[in-house]
């Protein structure tokens, strides 16, 4: 899976930064004085890429610099709240990774979330008393939730000390220095470049030149993914309602495929009909991107599904 992750972000990345420098420097390349624009012009264009720029490294400092910090704090008020649950180990899985020289292992645990429904999810977890054997499967943990769910995490194990990858977090900032000095030196040369800047300033951006192109290719991934996340029912709503709806068995009326595929994996729409705890009947529509693999599994008569406490048409289907 991580394979195939690193494939094909290694192939947007390619679409986004090399093949528009490519492209430009063996068709737009050297910039006519009949091609450049005003200086008015010029000026819009630079604002436009310098904010593009800025938006996609704010994305990287909130996703990957702080990140941690913000992980750290909601575990702290995690603890401090202390809504506890026991947790059955039904898988865990050994990530190589170690954290002052602990192992630190992938967990998926199965407890009642917090309208009491059996769910099932995975956390990371730091092995610091390797000699109790705690991970093993079928063992129960003291487990404690999150009374707003759906950041991150959801669910820690009692007792958890937070601490933050200081190795790691300092090669994301090394990383991000190097590709700011980097983008900065490729102004730089732009401007001084005799085929582009040549002492006549800016004039030489068009929306087809890489300091545009780039920007907007990589903040266009970065709306996409959002908006994926969204159809696959992996986002911050659904993981709030994994935590907090309650579970029944829903009846399938109708199963159909909208036309809309991600990443070659059909969108399905079910209609389903189910009663809440008072005994209210509601029909709600839920769409939802199926795997190929997972296709002979999907539900034609009954579903088990996840509903809001306080908003019934908020269904999410977990086993799928």
């Amino acid at each position: 899976m991580k394979k195939m992750l690193y494939f094909w972000a290694a192939y947007l990345l390619f679409f986004a930064l090399p093949f528009p420098c490519i492209l430009y420097y063996s068709i737009g390349y050297p910039v006519d004085a009949a091609e450049r624009t005003s200086p008015a012009v010029a000026a819009v264009w630079l604002a436009l890429s310098i904010l593009l720029w800025a938006l996609l490294a704010a994305a990287y400092v909130h996703t990957l610099l702080r990140a941690p910090f913000r992980a750290q704090a909601r575990t702290r008020a995690i603890q401090r709240v202390a809504i506890r649950r026991r947790a059955r180990v039904v898988q865990a899985q050994d990530t190589g990774r170690l954290m002052r020289g602990w192992r630190v292992w992938n967990l998926t645990l199965a407890f009642d979330n917090l309208s009491g429904t059996p769910i099932q999810d995975q956390m990371l977890a730091v092995d610091s008393q390797p000699q109790l054997q705690r991970f093993v499967v079928d063992n129960q943990l003291d487990a404690l939730l999150s009374d707003d769910p759906g950041g991150y995490p959801n669910v820690v194990l009692e007792g958890a000390m937070p601490e933050i990858d200081r190795g790691r977090l300092l090669r994301r900032a090394l990383i991000g220095v190097v590709l700011l000095a980097a983008l900065a030196a490729y102004y730089a040369w732009c401007w001084n470049d005799p085929g582009q800047g040549n002492g006549q300033g800016w004039t030489f951006l068009a929306p087809w030149h890489p300091l545009l192109v780039m920007p907007a290719s990589l903040c266009g991934y970065l709306v996409l993914g959002r908006l994926f996340t969204r159809m696959a029912g992996i986002d911050r709503r659904a993981e709030a309602l994994h935590y907090r709806g309650i579970g029944v068995e829903a009846r399938v009326l109708h199963v159909r495929q909208t036309g809309t595929e991600i990443n070659a994996q059909p969108q399905l729409a079910f209609q389903l009909a189910f009663e809440d705890r008072q005994g209210t009947t509601h029909t709600v529509t839920v769409r939802k991107v199926v795997s190929l693999l997972d296709l002979p599994r999907v539900p034609r008569e009954r579903a088990r599904i996840l509903y809001h406490p306080d908003d019934p048409s908020q269904v999410l289907m977990p086993d799928l």
